[in-house]
């Protein structure tokens, strides 16, 4: 009896199902979801929609959920024991803690608790009722920034709250640079405030004014936020996080050979600390989007390294046990 000869395979419903977006990703989305991004945040920022601070704030909020997502995209997509899905939700939470609390902070601090004038000529200010905690003091150089064309140049200030003393420098020049073949631009340096971090044990705080440069003052503004997330804190959390994508490096090789989970932690990380150490408001957005490039370049190189270092020691302990 002769064999009936089977037709061609029906193609499987589910054989493709989630390759679409990885195809995509590999070839045209590599181009495609910068530029498509970039211009809608430049159409935003034209009509008026965005401005320069907030579309800074969507920059870095646009940085992080990528890095988010990545992450997230490299679990689902591969077998992963149901357990390291559960404890990856858990990194994403103190992820979102970690990284988008400060960073938030950091461009929307919210209502002061206090707000002063402090001046070259006054000896000491003291700021009464203040609770004990982690306290953000901005330092803008309100004379400064108001002088318009005549301001230029740098100068510094030195002062002590509560006895703890915050240094800064504020400056309004012009840098030389020379481009290809010779060319000669120039670019401006404007820089107005600063932010500092300290924590106060409460009661009354006193402020005491120890240097203001000519060139700064004659008055500074400091608006005194109370910090509900420690920085040490926030760190913290980031750290952990940094080490679960080293677990599971080390751990799965076999899962993580070609994309390593590790380096998508170290650009969100790294974006956020290079950010808040260069964040003014009067350098936005152009202070998200080198954050973005060098801390995230430097991120992902660290990242790389700490998963180098996972695969190395963990996987010896994984072929050992």
């Amino acid at each position: 009896m002769a064999k009936k000869k089977s037709g061609p395979k029906k193609a499987d419903p589910n054989a493709k199902k989630g390759t679409r977006l990885e195809d995509f990703l590999d070839d045209w989305g590599r181009l495609v979801i910068p530029v498509g991004t970039a211009a809608i945040l430049a159409l935003l920022r034209f009509v008026g929609i965005l401005n320069d601070i907030s579309l800074g704030y969507v920059i870095g909020l646009l940085m992080l959920l990528s890095t988010m997502a990545a992450f997230g995209l490299m679990i689902y997509r591969n077998p992963f024991p149901d357990w390291v899905r559960w404890g990856t939700i858990a990194a994403g939470v103190l992820f979102l803690i970690g990284a988008f609390t400060p960073f938030t902070t950091e461009i929307y601090p919210g209502t002061p608790v206090k707000q002063i004038s402090v001046s070259k000529s006054e000896e000491s200010i003291v700021i009464e009722g203040l609770k004990g905690g982690n306290y953000r003091v901005d330092v803008l150089a309100k004379s400064f920034a108001e002088a318009g064309a005549a301001r230029t140049g740098q100068g510094q200030y030195r002062i002590k709250v509560g006895g703890k003393e915050l240094t800064g420098s504020v400056s309004d020049t012009v840098r030389a640079t020379r481009g290809r073949k010779g060319m000669a631009g120039q670019v401006e340096d404007r820089h107005f405030q600063n932010t500092h971090h300290l924590r106060l044990s409460g009661g009354d705080v006193e402020v005491v004014p120890e240097r203001i440069d000519a060139i700064v003052g004659p008055d500074l503004v400091l608006s005194i936020y109370k910090v509900w997330l420690s920085p040490y804190l926030a760190a913290g959390l980031l750290v952990l996080v940094g080490l679960w994508g080293m677990f599971l490096d080390g751990v799965f090789q076999d899962l993580t050979w070609r994309w390593r989970l590790s380096p998508w932690w170290g650009v969100g990380a790294m974006f956020v600390w290079t950010f808040m150490a260069n964040y003014d408001p009067s350098n936005m957005p152009a202070a998200a989007i080198w954050s973005a490039v060098f801390g995230g370049l430097g991120g992902f190189l660290i990242g790389w390294l700490c998963s180098l270092l996972a695969r190395r020691f963990l996987g010896k302990l994984r072929n050992k046990f």
